[in-house]
């Protein structure tokens, strides 16, 4: 207690508290709070002024609905106010121009999962994936449970004799079923213990594929280990019911003279569910490279500026009234083609607002809030902007401190036309009044939020915004570059800490959920085809023991080995192809939603459906192959001799 923290050279802290240890899951990370009662942000007195995020905690006994009625009469009080005094416009007639200002409550408990608000303090998760990749999971226990019924009554041949001798020496129905129930209840537990140890060893791997940091010290076990033991018994009974009943109601008579009746008299049912499984992985397949597709479609993507070789060096406000100079002295450096200092940069992150109208008049009806930057003169050939109409900031041009550029979203906007945006002028509403600038230029559209939003109306000024300093570098000595980077900043800096971050690498952090969920749907794909492959083997088996006789009369008969092949395969092939058309209808349109939540998207193509079916066909193909072949390559004598 009582420690001075230095932040960023020159102000000081004096420590007054150590908070106790944050759990992780929390919707946001801090090393430290500073005291904010300083900041002159903090006392503005102009409710136009958004600038923090504000926590309530609400007295036991007060309800979010209580409170938020009274959020309009404040709205109208104090933000009427102003828009009055600085726009020269009423709330009403504000909001009858399309424009809103409200105020909600949101449960901090929400934050992570629900909220789809701009500007979170941190990246949010997304409930919707939650349910997603609960419901594959689901799936894949369901094909498993499916493959059990599948497998148990594939082999009920070879129990047939035994549920006979057992019917004959005095069995019941029920002790049968009990019986074969007992059975799969310690299969499924042998399968939750090797489950469960395997969830374990793999939760490292996990977290690194989903980026995580899921702990085994976080699980509740006292309502954890229940649950999950349910479950697995629940799978259990769903599982083995059909197997026991089916077992069980053979009749003695029959099994024991050798002709077992009704083994085909279940098809359709084990057919549909031999379906379900490939219907479940083809659409994971389908969604696979549907992902893969639009990350690829985001990566291609037309950025409106180069983002290669654009390194980006953090906090160059502490090298002062040295920062200058740190540029100037890596402009001279071979490997440096350009540099720019300013804080914004076309990733997202947070924006800075602000109401434009077209023209002088504050009551313009085309008014509308807008993104703004400030930037130097450097800023839009080292990012390599193109400009659709006028000229950069210029430093021959002296107005140009009173001029702004804006973008083509800006320009359609203002619904300016080609002819005459250059030279036209846009006002700007604030709590401090209104201010006129010239355009002098408009910079083509550029993507500096997420692919998921449109690209909004922005309007550049030129002046210090001294966060960060770009530099673009050559491709050869990127190495040597960043080394002579440190160096400077070393000699400038006074001892402050050097940090850079490349921006390319910026720009796939902001897609980094998408692609682990990519990864997360192979690996989930991979795990659906390959248990329902295990399903079809075991139909396979089913069918090649039911047919044995069959497929020996039509051996001995002159039928060939392809012939029988192509006989025992073409039902399952059949399967494959009604289980691609339901899955590609319904992957479809669960892509084609996935597909809405990004302005910027790619469509659905032909090719993801067919490589999907055919990837399925393949893999059930060399699945079926084996039983086929064995089935038709079998001694026609032996199938023949009880005859």
């Amino acid at each position: 207690m009582g420690k001075v923290l230095v932040l960023d050279g020159d102000e000081e802290y004096e420590v007054t508290g150590v908070i106790k240890p944050i759990p992780d899951n929390t919707h946001f990370h801090f090393d430290f709070f500073a005291s904010a009662e300083t900041l002159e942000e903090t006392n503005s007195p102009i409710w136009l002024n958004i600038n923090f995020v504000t926590y309530i905690k609400l007295r036991e006994g007060t309800t979010e609905a209580s409170v938020e009625e009274k959020f309009p009469g404040l709205v109208e009080k104090y933000v009427g106010q102003e828009l009055q005094q600085f726009m020269g416009v009423s709330l009403a007639d504000f909001s009858e121009q399309g424009n809103h200002i409200r105020y909600s409550l949101s449960p901090v408990t929400d934050i992570h999962l629900h909220s789809q608000m701009d500007e979170e303090l941190e990246a949010n998760g997304s409930m919707e994936y939650v349910w997603i990749f609960g419901a594959i999971a689901l799936f894949i226990l369901v094909i498993a449970c499916i493959n059990f019924m599948n497998l148990a009554t594939a082999r009920s041949a070879n129990r047939a004799k035994e549920v006979g001798i057992r019917k004959t020496l005095g069995s019941l129905k029920k002790q049968l079923v009990a019986q074969f129930m007992s059975e799969a209840f310690l299969l499924s537990l042998l399968a939750f213990v090797i489950g469960s140890v395997l969830a374990v060893l793999a939760l490292p791997y996990f977290n690194q594929l989903s980026g995580k940091t899921l702990s085994l010290d976080t699980i509740p076990w006292s309502t954890f280990l229940p649950v999950m033991l349910g479950v697995g018994l629940f799978m259990a009974l769903l599982a083995g019911s059909y197997p026991a009943f089916y077992l069980s109601a053979f009749r003695p008579i029959a099994v024991l003279k050798g002709s077992l009746q009704g083994g085909m008299k279940h098809k359709g049912l084990r057919s549909s569910l031999v379906v379900f499984q490939f219907v479940c992985s083809i659409a994971l397949i389908v969604c696979t490279l549907v992902v893969g597709q639009q990350m690829r479609y985001i990566q291609d993507q037309n950025l409106g500026y180069n983002r290669e070789q654009l390194v980006t060096v953090e906090n160059a406000y502490l090298l002062g009234d040295n920062l200058e100079a740190y540029k100037e002295e890596l402009l001279r450096n071979p490997n440096v083609v350009s540099g720019t200092i300013a804080s914004d940069l076309p990733t997202p992150s947070g924006r800075n607002v602000s109401i434009f109208y077209p023209g002088t008049d504050v009551n313009h009806p085309l008014a509308a809030p807008m993104v703004r930057w400030r930037i130097d003169y450097d800023y839009i050939p080292t990012f390599e902007m193109n400009l659709a109409h006028g000229r950069n900031f210029d430093r021959d041009f002296a107005t140009d401190s009173a001029a702004v550029l804006i973008n083509e979203a800006a320009m359609r906007q203002f619904q300016f036309s080609a002819e005459e945006v250059i030279g036209s002028q846009i006002g700007l509403a604030d709590g401090e009044g209104s201010e006129i600038y010239d355009v002098v230029g408009v910079v083509e559209d550029f993507f500096y939020m997420s692919m998921r939003e449109n690209i909004r109306p922005m309007v550049v000024f030129l002046g210090p915004n001294r966060g960060r300093v770009t530099f673009r570098v050559t491709a050869q000595e990127t190495a040597a570059v960043l080394s002579a980077m440190e160096d400077s900043w070393t000699d400038l800096s006074n001892g402050q800490p050097f940090n850079y971050a490349f921006l390319d690498d910026e720009f796939a952090s902001v897609y980094e959920d998408e692609q682990r969920q990519g990864q997360l749907f192979t690996v989930f794909a991979g795990l659906a085809i390959l248990i329902a492959c295990l399903g079809l083997f075991g139909l396979a088996a089913f069918t090649a023991e039911q047919r044995t006789k069959e497929i020996g009369i039509r051996k001995v008969l002159g039928a060939s080995v392809l012939q029988l092949v192509k006989l025992l395969s073409k039902e399952f092939m059949l399967l494959i192809l009604i289980a691609f058309v339901v899955a590609s209808v319904i992957a479809g349109l669960l892509m084609q939603q996935w597909l809405a939540d990004f302005a910027y998207h790619t469509t659905l193509s032909w090719w993801v459906f067919a490589v999907s079916g055919i990837t399925a066909l393949l893999i059930a193909g060399l699945t079926m192959s084996y039983q086929s072949i064995r089935a038709a390559t079998a001694d026609p004598v032996k199938s023949l001799k009880s005859e």
